[in-house]
């Protein structure tokens, strides 16, 4: 177990708006919305699993740092990729639960020619006041 992993993962991942997708389901009279992950969000979560190979941290409480290099200059809100970076940490094992990351830092960057995200998870240390 590390108390620190760099993962460099190739594109960048679904923003919130494409993370999740809805249908109706159930019986007429009985019928609810069904929210499902994407095949975006589902290859995204994959794609982070592969690049974290079983490697851990565990710690009481994280911090996530992630850099997004966006394929174009068209606006995208940097806090929409972080539900799907966070759950994909969580499911690849790298973090124990999403709900333990206390500090999040996200920026983006401009490169056409190889969009990436590169996401940093530390143990966060305690602090004494």
């Amino acid at each position: 177990m590390d108390s620190e992993i760099k993962l460099t993962i190739d594109g960048i991942p679904p923003s919130v708006g494409h993370y999740n997708a809805y249908r109706v389901a159930g019986a007429p009279g009985r019928q609810f919305v069904q929210c499902y992950p994407t095949k975006a969000a589902k290859d995204w979560k994959a794609r982070v699993a592969a690049v974290a190979n079983g490697r851990q941290v565990r710690s009481d409480e994280y911090t996530v740092s992630y850099l997004i290099y966006m394929p174009t200059a068209r606006k995208q809100d940097l806090d929409n990729f972080a539900k799907c970076i966070l759950d994909s940490l969580t499911a690849a094992g790298v973090i124990h639960d999403d709900s333990a990351v206390s500090e999040i830092h996200a920026y983006k960057r401009l490169d056409r020619s190889n969009p990436h995200t590169v996401i940093i998870v530390r143990a966060k240390q305690m602090e004494i006041l």
